[in-house]
C-alpha cells in the first residue's frame, strides 16, 4: 500500500468514517502498542514518511521548533502509520480466513429455563411478559430480555429449584429472587431456589457469572450471606460484585472481586481465603494462587468485549469456542506465544483470527464450524 493511502485512511480514522471492521482492528492494535507487541517501522520507513509529513525542513524553508508532547504524538502517528500498512498487508493474505469464517456467527441472548415442575421455557422464543408462577413467584421476561422473579405472595415455602442454562453461544441476564443480578456466560447454568429462606441464599454455578449481590437482611435483622458453590470452590458474600470462572475444561476456578469483600473456602479443606476490591485468586489443583489484577479483563465479556491480555492461544481458544460455538483442534505447538487484543462480541470470529495471525505465529484452517491451529 502507498504511503498516500495510508494517510487518507487516518483521515478517514479521524472523520469517523471507518468501517466497523477497520475500528475494531484498530482497537485490537492499540492493546498490543500498550503491551509494547505491535509492530514497529524500519528506520528507512521512518525517514521516508518523516520526509513527506507538512512542517518537515525538506518541504518547508522556516525552521521547526519541535516539543516533547508533539514529538510524542508524531510518534504515535508513525506506528499507527505502520499498523494501517501491516494490517492491510495482512488483510489482503487472509482472504481466505475471512470467507470461510463467515458462516461462524457470534453468540446471542439464549438460554433455557427449566421450572420446578420441570417446564423447560425456550427464553429466546418466549414471549415478553409473564412465563409463570410458582411458590408465591412470578417469573416474567422484560423487553430488553431479562428474566426476573417477583414475589406475589406472602407464603414461606422453600420447596422447588430453577435452573437457567446458556447453550455455547448463548448469555443472558437475570434477577434472582432476592434482587441480585446475575450475567450468565456462554455454556454456563446457575441453580436456584425459588425463593431464599433459611440462614444463606445458595445457588450452584456451573461455568461463568458475574454477580450484583443484593444486601439482605433476615427476620432477626442480620445480613444474610449468598454463597455461590461453583465445583471445588464455594465463595460466601453478604452483598458485592464479583465475576467466577468455573468452567470444567479451565485449568483452575478464577474469581475477580470488583466490590466489596467475599470470603472463599477449598471443600473439603480448612484452606479459606479472603478476596479484597481488584484481587482474583486461582484454585487449581495445587492449591491457591491470588493476585492484583485489571479487572477489565475478566467482565469484558459481561460488557461485550472479547479482551485478553498476554494470554496463551489454549486459553484463548477455549474462550472463542464457547461464544461462537466452535470445536477447536491443533496442529502444532504454540504453547510458548502469549497474545493481545480487545474485539466486541459482536464482531466476526475472522477479525479476531485475523489479528491473531498478524502476529506471524499463529495461522488457522477452517472448515465448516471447526478450526484448526496451527504454528
Amino acid at each position: 500500500m502507498e504511503e498516500n493511502d495510508v494517510r487518507k485512511l487516518i483521515q478517514k480514522y479521524r472523520d469517523g468514517k471507518c468501517t466497523e471492521e477497520e475500528k475494531a482492528m484498530l482497537e485490537t492494535f492499540y492493546l498490543q502498542y500498550e503491551e509494547g507487541g505491535a509492530p514497529e517501522l524500519t528506520s528507512a520507513q521512518l525517514r521516508a514518511i518523516e520526509r513527506s509529513r507538512p512542517g518537515h525542513p525538506a518541504t518547508v524553508n522556516t525552521p521547526v521548533r519541535f516539543r516533547p508532547r508533539l514529538v510524542a504524538i508524531a510518534a504515535s502517528i508513525l506506528v499507527l502509520l505502520s499498523f494501517f500498512v501491516w494490517w492491510f498487508k495482512l488483510n489482503h493474505q487472509n482472504e481466505d480466513v475471512n470467507k470461510l469464517a463467515a458462516n461462524i456467527a457470534p453468540g446471542g441472548n439464549r438460554a433455557v429455563l427449566t421450572l420446578s415442575d420441570g417446564q423447560k421455557i425456550d427464553l429466546d422464543s418466549a414471549g415478553i411478559g409473564t412465563l409463570g408462577r410458582q411458590q408465591g413467584i412470578t417469573v416474567a421476561k422484560t423487553e430488553d430480555g431479562l428474566l426476573t422473579y417477583t414475589v406475589t405472595e406472602g407464603k414461606d415455602i422453600s420447596e422447588g429449584y430453577n435452573t437457567i442454562e446458556t447453550p455455547p453461544g448463548g448469555q443472558y441476564r437475570l434477577n434472582l429472587p432476592d434482587g441480585t443480578k446475575v450475567w450468565l456466560n456462554a455454556a454456563s447454568s446457575v441453580h436456584f431456589p425459588v425463593r431464599f429462606s433459611g440462614n444463606s441464599r445458595t445457588v450452584e454455578l456451573s461455568g461463568e457469572a458475574y454477580f450484583e449481590v443484593a444486601a439482605v437482611k433476615d427476620r432477626s435483622g442480620k445480613l444474610q450471606p449468598f454463597v455461590v458453590n461453583s465445583g471445588s470452590q464455594e465463595l460466601k458474600v453478604l452483598g458485592t460484585h464479583f465475576n467466577i470462572n468455573a468452567y470444567n475444561n479451565e485449568p483452575a476456578v478464577t474469581t475477580t472481586l470488583l466490590e466489596g469483600s467475599v470470603s472463599l473456602k477449598r471443600k473439603g479443606a480448612a484452606d479459606n481465603r479472603t478476596l479484597s476490591p481488584g484481587q482474583q485468586s486461582r484454585l487449581s489443583s495445587t492449591g491457591w494462587d491470588i493476585q492484583e489484577v485489571d479487572t477489565r479483563y475478566a467482565v469484558a465479556w459481561k460488557n461485550g468485549r472479547i479482551q485478553f491480555s498476554n494470554e496463551d492461544i489454549t486459553t484463548i481458544m477455549r474462550m472463542l469456542s464457547r461464544w461462537y460455538n466452535i470445536k477447536v483442534t491443533f496442529d502444532g505447538d504454540i504453547t510458548g506465544q502469549r497474545f493481545t487484543a480487545s474485539v466486541s462480541r459482536n464482531r466476526s470470529i475472522s477479525q479476531i483470527l485475523m489479528a491473531l495471525e498478524a502476529t506471524g505465529h499463529v495461522h488457522f484452517k477452517i472448515e465448516g464450524k471447526e478450526v484448526t491451529v496451527m504454528p
